[in-house]
């Protein structure tokens, strides 16, 4: 019974990280397809959902419940369009919210920096730092797209070094698999 069930978490965790390096590869290889891809995805879902929205409200009104989907849902529809319409914006809104809380996060930084100044504290590096974090930040909002799709591929490595690792400690756990019924017996 143990060892089947043993087996059956080593089958599902083998799949999932195959699945998941084949995830990491595709955001690694075609980050901006992806995100095009992933615009259409959330365009589609807030459409159904508007619609949804825009039906249990109109009959959330015939009973008198005292909710108003419609106008969440007329909403939900339009923004469903627009980045069903236009998906590489996905991109810019992801690439630009990410420029402005660089942006923020450095303007802060150098604010506690200067504090520092006259200090016995090193303020000068972390003045410089986030004066290049800054141009980082505005570099980003110059090209937001751009800075999505390395995020992407950034995501994409991390999913694969961490499906890699999982082979590994199941690999590992294979290794020591009657320890592990012995554990589990135990308890």
């Amino acid at each position: 019974m143990i060892q089947r069930v043993l087996k059956e978490i080593s089958r599902t965790s083998l799949i999932l990280s195959v699945v998941a390096i084949v995830f990491g590869l595709v955001l690694v290889c075609v980050p901006q397809q992806f995100l095009i891809t992933l615009g259409v995805m959330v365009g589609a879902f807030l459409m159904v959902q508007g619609i949804g929205l825009i039906i249990f409200g109109i009959r959330a009104r015939r009973v008198y419940l005292p909710f108003d989907g419609t106008l969440l849902g007329v909403l939900s529809v339009l923004l469903g369009l627009l980045f069903f319409m236009l998906p590489v914006q996905i991109a810019v809104y992801i690439g630009v919210a990410l420029g402005i809380w660089v942006i923020v996060s450095s303007v802060n930084n150098i604010k506690i920096a200067l504090a520092f100044r006259g200090q016995n504290a090193s303020w000068v590096p972390m003045l410089a730092f986030n004066i290049f974090d800054l141009l980082l930040g505005v570099l980003v909002l110059l090209a937001p797209a751009v800075a999505a799709a390395y995020m992407t591929i950034f995501i994409g490595v991390g999913i694969i070094v961490h499906a890699v690792l999982n082979l590994v400690h199941m690999n590992a756990l294979k290794k020591n698999w009657k320890e592990l019924e012995n554990i589990i017996k135990e308890r």
